[in-house]
């Protein structure tokens, strides 16, 4: 609807009529007509106006308004990745990830592989004593606690000494570690194999230590792929990480 002087769903002057007339200079103001979306509605509203010069002429017009879903708390986060806007939104609401700068996420950009750690042990609660951690964590580090525990419990193993922290994180390796963080927890999935696998075309791309943990997540549904592709050695985004840990958790 348009309304006018509007404030809020319950604070307005009047809604707008096609029988009254509103003035560049003047009462009642075109400048204070709102156009209000009814909620949850995404498309293209066009809207038909006549309109008249200032010696009276008159033409007719249409406005089109595009409405689109958007992040209630990301200015980055809207129609384009219209998939992930509700995981994003709500693990910001638990504390389970923050944004790269104000109002920004950068969904599109690499999830690092210290950043991960972190949001898994926010999004599962993982705690545990740790004396130590991989060589190239520098103590003091932001993410040098959740590797530590992740370490300790097992779930980080890294390739023995090293964990590469500031290294985007690929598919496969983030889908290891949310299948390892989930049999900690206790979260009993059906266990996969190379057979779950055979729908995606580049199934033969998975290394062989990740085959269990892929098969697992595709059987349950946490892992869709993409166009009959895993991409297991591809980088994961900030924004598929996302979506990922918010499958779980609901």
């Amino acid at each position: 609807k348009l309304y006018y002087n509007y404030a809020s769903p319950k604070v307005y002057e009047a809604v707008v009529a096609a029988t009254t007339k509103y003035y560049v200079n003047g009462t009642p103001n075109i400048s204070n007509v709102s156009f209000v979306p009814n909620t949850g509605y995404t498309g293209t509203v066009t809207i038909g106006y006549t309109a008249y010069t200032s010696t009276g002429t008159s033409y007719n017009g249409t406005l089109k308004i595009n409405v689109v879903e958007k992040s209630k708390y990301f200015n980055d986060v809207d129609q384009n990745i219209s998939w992930a806007i509700e995981a994003i939104d709500y693990l910001y609401e638990k504390g389970v990830i923050n944004g790269v700068d104000t109002g920004l996420y950068s969904p599109s950009s690499n999830m690092k592989r210290g950043d991960f750690m972190i949001i898994l042990c926010k999004a599962f609660n993982l705690k545990s004593a740790y004396t130590g951690n991989f060589a190239d964590v520098p103590i003091g580090s932001y993410y040098y606690d959740a590797i530590a525990i992740a370490k300790a419990l097992g779930i980080a193993q890294g390739d023995g000494s090293s964990f590469s922290p500031d290294s985007p994180i690929t598919r496969q390796d983030a889908m290891v570690l949310v299948a390892r963080t989930m049999e900690l927890k206790g979260m009993k999935l059906t266990k996969g194999n190379s057979e779950d696998l055979a729908k995606f075309t580049d199934r033969g791309q998975v290394s062989t230590y990740a085959i269990d943990a892929v098969a697992t997540l595709v059987k349950s549904g946490i892992i869709e792929g993409s166009d009959s592709l895993l991409n297991p050695k591809g980088n994961v985004t900030r924004a598929e990480i996302a979506v990922i840990v918010y499958r779980i958790l609901k």
